[in-house]
C-alpha cells in the first residue's frame, strides 16, 4: 500500500523509518526525529556526515498508475552556514538522484562566537519592540546572505527581498514572519544553486486556527508539488495560518 507522505519539517506523528545516510544507525519515531530539530548544531555537512534523509516515502501521481519512491533531505543551520557549506550540501544532494526534496534551515554558526541568523532576526524584533535601531543587526543578516550568494555565483535578487522585509518592519510586525525569513531566504538561494524549484512553506504547510498542523490539507498540497516537480527546495520552520499570516513552529521542534 501507499506510505503516507508527511510534510518534511515535518515529521510530527511519523511512523516511517528514518535512517542516517552514513548507515550507522536506524531510528523509528512516532514524532519528528532529531534531524528535524537541528540536533546536530555545530557539525559540518560532509560526504561522511550529510544531512539526515527520510526514506521510503511513496507517492502516487493521480494522472498515472506509477508510484515512485523519494528521499527527503533535511539540512540544519550549521550545514548551511556559509557558501562552503552550501557546496558540500550540493555535492550530497547531487550524489543521489532520488534525493528530490531538500528542506533547509536558516544559516547557523560558522565558528565559535558566531551568531545564528534566526537569533539575529529575533533580536531585530526585540529592538523594534523597544524602539531601538535594528539597522546594524539587519546589515549583518544581509551580509551573510550576500556572502553565500557571491561564493556560489548566484543571481538571486536579494536586494528586493531585503527591501520587502524592511517595508514590514515596525513595532507591531508579525514576529513569526520576521523569524521565518531566515529559512525563506536560504531556501531561495539553495533552490537556485541546485537548479531546483522553490516551494514556499506558506503555500503548502497549513495550520488550523487552533495552531495545529492541518495534515490532510498540508499533505494534499505537498503531494501535488512533488508530483509536478522533479526536485524541490523547501524552507523549514514555518507555514501559514488560515488567514494567510505566517506561523512558525517552536524552535528545537
Amino acid at each position: 500500500g501507499k506510505a503516507q507522505l508527511l510534510s518534511p519539517y515535518l515529521g510530527h506523528h511519523c511512523g516511517t523509518a528514518a535512517a542516517r545516510t552514513d548507515g550507522k544507525r536506524r531510528v523509528h519515531h512516532n514524532r519528528a526525529p532529531d534531524c528535524f530539530r537541528d540536533a546536530r548544531d555545530g557539525e559540518e555537512a560532509s560526504e561522511e556526515r550529510p544531512g539526515y534523509v527520510f526514506r521510503r516515502h511513496r507517492i502516487t501521481n493521480e494522472n498515472s498508475q506509477a508510484n515512485c519512491m523519494i528521499k527527503v533531505c533535511k539540512f540544519g543551520g550549521s550545514s548551511l552556514a556559509s557558501g562552503e557549506q552550501f557546496k558540500k550540501v550540493k555535492d550530497i544532494v547531487k550524489g543521489d538522484e532520488t534525493r528530490c526534496v531538500v528542506v533547509v534551515s536558516a544559516p547557523g554558526r560558522r565558528f565559535e562566537g558566531d551568531s545564528k541568523i534566526t537569533d539575529l532576526l529575533y533580536l531585530c524584533h526585540a529592538h523594534l519592540k523597544y524602539g531601538v535601531s535594528y539597522e546594524s543587526i539587519f546589515e549583518l543578516i544581509e551580509q551573510r546572505y550576500c556572502e553565500i550568494r557571491s561564493y556560489c555565483g548566484l543571481s538571486c535578487d536579494l536586494d528586493s527581498e531585503f527591501e520587502l522585509i524592511r517595508s514590514k518592519m515596525c513595532k507591531r510586525m508579525n514576529v513569526d514572519y520576521l523569524a521565518s525569513r531566515g529559512e525563506y531566504l536560504n531556501a531561495k538561494l539553495m533552490a537556485e544553486y541546485l537548479g531546483a524549484e522553490f516551494a514556499d512553506a506558506k503555500d503548502w504547510l497549513f495550520f488550523g486556527y487552533d495552531g495545529k498542523v492541518d495534515f490532510h490539507k498540508t499533505n494534499d498540497a505537498l503531494r501535488k508539488i512533488i508530483s509536478e516537480t522533479p526536485k524541490v527546495v523547501i524552507p523549514g520552520f514555518y507555514g501559514a495560518m488560515p488567514d494567510g499570516s505566517i506561523r512558525t513552529f517552536s524552535r528545537g521542534g
